[in-house]
């Protein structure tokens, strides 16, 4: 199982769902995870219960967000070679929210992040 192996790697959204579940399969398939997400607690955690990883706190709807991450990843690994864009929001609240109904701020945050 060493498809990625030595492979470095950002995983966006990476501190659960999806995200968890990629960087937990690019570790067992020999890559170096870079779990970027904006909740830090949740994503040092799992940084530290994935072998082969690191957390770096990423707002994905944020230019500057975006060059820090990768001049850590350039300074730390001097590479990149796989980025998966997996950080979302749906901008959708409340039980009975739907898109008709969503605010301005919710729609721009969607497209600002997604």
């Amino acid at each position: 199982m060493d498809r990625l192996r030595e492979k470095v790697t950002i995983i966006t959204g990476g501190a659960s769902g999806i995200g968890r579940a990629t960087a937990e399969l690019f570790s067992k398939e020999g890559a170096f995870a870079v779990i970027a997400d904006i909740d830090a607690d949740r994503g040092k955690t799992v940084a530290a219960e994935i072998p082969n990883s690191s957390f770096f706190e990423h707002d994905a709807g944020d230019e500057g967000s975006w060059k820090r991450l990768m001049a850590h990843v350039i300074d730390s690994h001097h590479r990149l070679d796989v980025l998966v864009n997996n950080a979302a929001i749906s901008g959708i609240e409340g039980p009975m929210a739907d898109p008709e109904t969503s605010s301005v701020e919710n729609w721009r945050a969607v497209h600002r992040v997604n």
